[in-house]
Parts: structure tokens; C-alpha cells; sequence
């Protein structure tokens, strides 16, 4: 039996459009899935998937969108592995919230949006 644990990492990939007058980046907050011997272990793997992240190309338009890993919002040990519905990371929010209606989960916006590009819609 192995003695890895389940950790849950919140990683910051800066995006930026090399024409955009505004200069106003977009960040994706990525949760990702660890298993790791430990804390610092876990810690490096989350680096190491944020470096992986690294990566521009043009967007339709012919600009160029870069994307850069700017670091960790948050890592947690999992209390229990995952399986169907685990919960992966939870927290809590003081702002007013209000929850989507189906059509704007991203799951769904995805799906009406396939064939363009996110980051083109991002312009």
C-alpha cells in the first residue's frame, strides 16, 4: 500500500494579448489533481505542471496570446481520494455570490462556443 496522499492545487496561468491596448491580463485559476509522499512534494509537482503551462501562439486574428504560470493560489491535502463527487477544495466568500443559470456553466458555454477559440472571445 502506498503511503501518497491527495493534494489539490489552485495554479495561476497569466494570460496577455500582445496587441491589447488595455494591457489587462486574464488569469485561469486551474485546480489540479496530486499524489504525493508529502506537502513539499506535492508543492514541486504543482510547480512543475505550472511550468508545463507555458506556451504562446497567434489567435485568429494573428495576435500573439501568451500564457505564463505565475504561481499558486492555493494547495490543500485532500481528506479522502477521489472518487465520483468527491469534493476536491472548498472555501468561503464573503462577497455577495450568486449562482449561473445552466447555460453559463462552462461546460455548457463550451459546448455553444466550440468552434471558436477561448482566448479569441477573451479579446
Amino acid at each position: 500500500m502506498s503511503d501518497d496522499r491527495w493534494y489539490a492545487a489552485i495554479l495561476l496561468v497569466r494570460g496577455e494579448i500582445e496587441s491589447d491596448e488595455s494591457n489587462e491580463p486574464f488569469t485561469d485559476h486551474s485546480i489540479r489533481l496530486l499524489k504525493a509522499r508529502n506537502a513539499e512534494s506535492a508543492y514541486q509537482l504543482a510547480l512543475a505542471l505550472g511550468a508545463e503551462e507555458a506556451t504562446s501562439y497567434p489567435n485568429v486574428e494573428g495576435e500573439t496570446i501568451t500564457w505564463r504560470f505565475i504561481g499558486l493560489e492555493d494547495l490543500c491535502e485532500m481528506v479522502e481520494p477521489p472518487a465520483d463527487g468527491s469534493e476536491v477544495m472548498s472555501w468561503l466568500d464573503r462577497r455577495a455570490v450568486v449562482p449561473v443559470e445552466k447555460e453559463q456553466l462552462t461546460v455548457f458555454w463550451s459546448m455553444r462556443n466550440d468552434d471558436e477559440l477561448g482566448l479569441d472571445l477573451a479579446d
